[in-house]
């Protein structure tokens, strides 16, 4: 070949990210035993022999394809794993963060219960389902970017304090934006506060341009917080609770992610 040879051909493909995973295969007469060697030692996956048959070529493709799936297989068990733990070491630190006040714990696993079923309502699949889980139970994990005696204040928070509350939607984007495979569950993460008519944080976006997971963890969180027990606010009851939900609906919270909610609570 004019440009390059096989064996360059080779060390090119393999120093491309996007090719390098590709089975390489050579192809050459039997007399060039030394260059199948150095074929093999650039990477090539295997090779036939001049001339070669069809029946051959598929059965060297066969079991590449085999060998390479079960390679990827196992990658992707890998990955899956690293990813799994790491989302649990997070989790723990909110859970951790949130067993520090009495009147947060367990806030973010029933945010996280409350958003998958209304998600599951709204006919999400079962891999949105496990994102729109992932996303509510961190939903709050920028909260540990703020100084405790603005988080756990039993008062109420002055303008200057609850500008800094508005922060941990961003902190918590900010901590997971660095590991790819947690992207899908940063739009829930980073706009759980933003609201329908635009009044909310951290970038004021109305209507639509809310991400849909963001809009359903907003009618969770909404719920969960007026229904639990706060410093400076008293547990609201059920059917007030759901009255106050549906007024807000369409003002506040997303109508359709409210409807879902009724049918899912009622």
């Amino acid at each position: 070949m004019p440009e390059m040879d096989g064996a360059q051909l080779c060390s090119a493909l393999r120093a491309h990210s996007d090719w390098a995973a590709i089975p390489f295969v050579l192809m050459s007469t039997a007399g060039e035993r030394g260059v199948i060697r150095r074929m093999l030692e650039r990477g090539a996956c295997g090779y036939i022999e001049k001339p070669f048959n069809v029946e051959q070529l598929v059965i060297m493709a066969e079991k590449l394809l085999s060998d390479h799936f079960q390679l990827l297989l196992k990658e992707k068990e890998r990955l899956d794993t690293e990813r799994s733990l790491m989302i649990a070491s997070i989790t723990s630190l909110v859970q951790a963060l949130e067993a520090r006040d009495v009147y947060t714990r367990g806030h973010s696993e029933m945010v996280a219960d409350l958003s998958v079923a209304m998600a599951t309502e709204m006919g999400f699949s079962d891999e949105e389902l496990q994102t729109m889980r992932m996303a509510a139970r961190l939903h709050d994990l920028g909260k540990i970017g703020v100084r405790d005696d603005v988080l756990f204040k039993p008062d109420r928070l002055t303008e200057a304090e609850f500008s800094l509350i508005q922060r941990h939607p961003v902190i918590g984007a900010e901590i997971l934006g660095p590991i790819p495979s947690l992207a899908p569950i940063i739009p829930g993460v980073l706009y759980h506060h933003e609201r329908m008519g635009g009044q909310g944080y951290p970038e004021g976006l109305k209507g639509g341009r809310i991400p849909l997971p963001a809009r359903i963890i907003a009618v969770a969180d909404t719920y969960d917080s007026i229904t639990s027990e706060r410093p400076y606010q008293a547990r609201t009851g059920k059917d007030k609770a759901l009255q106050i939900i549906e007024d807000l609906g369409g003002v506040q919270l997303c109508p359709d992610c409210v409807a879902a909610f009724m049918r899912c609570i009622t």
